[in-house]
């Protein structure tokens, strides 16, 4: 009945529907053409989320192997070190009494031995420690038999 009526109507009134008709389907083709788009972005940003991760891992790969090879580095070099003369520098350590000296051997050791950082930064961590409960203005004189407990530093 509808189409009759567009039929009989006016030139004008087919025209516009002409119109009408064409819109519609420029219409689907947008919309069509829009969830194309939308799915083929969806596809690329999938694609880069797991390009993503792919260089996150070997951007930890990377990581690892640096960590490896100056390992490798500082067993090499180890490897040439004199045994007498780290013989010599252990003793001169291990019988030291100054700090100051100790400190310097200590840094011997560590360029004789290749210490990695993280060993440098363990032995620092260590005396620092060890330097706050075992320096001679925090020891305390032991108590007396059956007397108070003096609360005075030990002399040097």
């Amino acid at each position: 009945e509808l189409r009759d009526e567009v039929e009989s109507g006016s030139h004008t009134d087919r025209n516009i529907l002409e119109l009408a008709k064409a819109q519609a389907a420029r219409d689907g083709l947008v919309a069509r053409a829009s969830t194309n788009r939308h799915e083929e972005l969806t596809a690329v940003a999938d694609a880069l989320a797991q390009r993503e991760l792919e260089l996150a891992a070997r951007a930890d790969e990377v990581a690892q192997l640096k960590t490896e090879v100056s390992k490798l580095q500082r067993l090499e070099r180890r490897e040439g070190v004199n045994l007498e003369y780290l013989k010599n520098v252990m003793v001169q350590y291990l019988s030291c009494q100054d700090s100051s000296q100790k400190a310097t051997l200590e840094r011997v050791l560590a360029t004789l031995l290749q210490f990695s950082p993280n060993e440098n930064k363990e032995i620092k961590e260590s005396r620092t420690v060890y330097n706050y409960f075992f320096s001679p203005t925090k020891q305390m004189k032991p108590p007396l038999a059956g007397g108070p407990v003096p609360m005075m530093p030990l002399s040097p």
